[in-house]
């Protein structure tokens, strides 16, 4: 249904009074000086310049300038202070209304709710730059530089003359790990503290191993009772392994969605196991100290995942080569071993270029999972030191190792 000229325009005035009415309440709500109405008509001004046309446009942003310039001289006469961040949202307000007036809906409507977010998100966003490490501001910075600076300059093609390497599709990899990583690393950063088991859970979307090794260290010089030193071991070693297996499935999901069907009960099935003997044997525990990981993203660790990554891809291609999908599986119980993300970041993105199939991916994964999680276990017995800690994490890993082949071997029976 065509809704005529004159109904267009009343979009156009409609949309623009809305979003001069979103910024205009966040305003009130801080009290500013200005508020609703003026953000309402300055964005509707900006629309009716853009429909006039000519000079309008530019006339009309001077005498925004105008109204910012008396808005921080009514600051200074009355606080002493100057309004930057409503003076730069009311210039954004005009702009988003000449976009408005120009026929462009989801770029303003879009920056509409993201700029009021970043203003109703004041005190979180102070908070949180007061935390920041400097690490994680250089890791927020690599991995822009990797994704925005460096991937746009590779070649999508294989370079070398058997077919392994395609600089695209490791950076692709690298990319998608590291953003993974990264976003996980800020969770574990703001909630690690909650107490161990939140510690094991976030630290092992991270890294599994790392995370075990820091928090097994804390429980050794927390001494104190043998059996609640087990329990809590147990769990530790139990909720990363939980967590890396969630990651998996969700670095599988992004490089090779038609693997997903494949992976997802096994590795349901041992995330439930690996819950149940968390629940057995589950202590209470005190809040701690934030767990303290090395950021995922660095130049050092981008360049080992890629090495990796690019190791895993060429051995599993060479393998499928000359070997089948058995070779394939072969690789990555060892990838496991050493990398469970890589090795899944690998076989999904060989997936994805249809060098593997989707179903191969999703048991390639699971097979690296269990590999994984038989992986663990020692580094927790090595840190605690106890006997009793190592033959029950042992047992229980193999547990789910075990539970996980088994529900493969139905789903390829049935």
């Amino acid at each position: 249904m065509h809704l005529g000229i004159h109904g267009y325009v009343a979009c156009q005035i409609g949309l623009a009074i809305a979003i001069g009415l979103l910024f205009g309440f966040e305003r009130e709500w801080s009290n500013k000086d200005a508020g609703i109405r003026t953000f309402s008509l300055t964005c509707l001004g900006g629309m009716l310049s853009a429909l006039v046309g000519g000079g309008f446009v530019i006339a009309g942003f001077a005498a925004a300038l105008v109204l910012v310039a008396f808005i921080n001289y009514h600051g200074l006469q009355a606080r002493q202070s100057v309004e930057i961040t409503t003076s730069a949202a009311l210039l954004l307000v005009y702009v988003m209304g000449v976009l408005v007036g120009q026929g462009e809906f989801f770029a303003p409507v879009m920056a509409a709710i993201v700029a009021t977010l970043l203003l109703a998100w004041k005190f979180e966003l102070h908070r949180l730059a007061g935390e920041l490490h400097p690490d994680e501001i250089r890791g927020a910075i690599w991995l822009g530089f990797i994704a925005f600076v460096v991937y746009p300059l590779l070649p999508n093609r294989f370079v070398d003359p058997w077919q392994l390497v395609n600089p695209h599709a490791v950076w692709v990899a690298v990319i998608v790990v590291a953003a993974v990583g990264f976003g996980n690393y800020l969770l574990m950063r703001l909630y690690s503290a909650r107490g161990m088991y939140y510690s094991a859970l976030l630290g092992g979307l991270v890294s599994s191993t790392a995370a075990i090794l820091e928090i097994g260290g804390a429980l050794k010089r927390m001494g104190g009772d043998r059996d609640r030193a087990v329990d809590l071991g147990l769990s530790i070693t139990l909720l990363a392994t939980l967590a890396m297996f969630g990651r998996n499935l969700l670095l599988l999901a992004l490089f090779a969605p038609g693997g997903v069907r494949t992976a997802a009960l096994p590795l349901g099935v041992m995330s439930a196991l690996a819950a149940v003997f968390v629940w057995q044997r589950r202590r209470p525990t005190a809040p701690g100290e934030p767990l303290e990981l090395p950021s995922p993203v660095s130049l050092r660790r981008v360049l080992e995942f890629g090495l990796l990554f690019l190791i895993i891809a060429a051995v599993t291609t060479l393998a499928q080569r000359h070997a089948g999908e058995f070779g394939i599986y072969g690789v990555a119980v060892l990838g496991g071993f050493f990398s469970s993300a890589s090795t899944t970041a690998a076989m999904g993105v060989l997936a994805a270029h249809h060098a593997l199939a989707a179903s191969s991916a999703g048991i390639a994964t699971v097979v690296a999972s269990m590999a994984g999680a038989v992986a663990n276990a020692p580094v927790m017995n090595r840190v605690s030191g106890d006997h009793r800690l190592a033959r029950a994490n042992d047992l229980r890993v193999w547990a789910l190792a075990l539970a996980g082949g088994a529900t493969l071997a139905l789903g390829w029976i049935l």
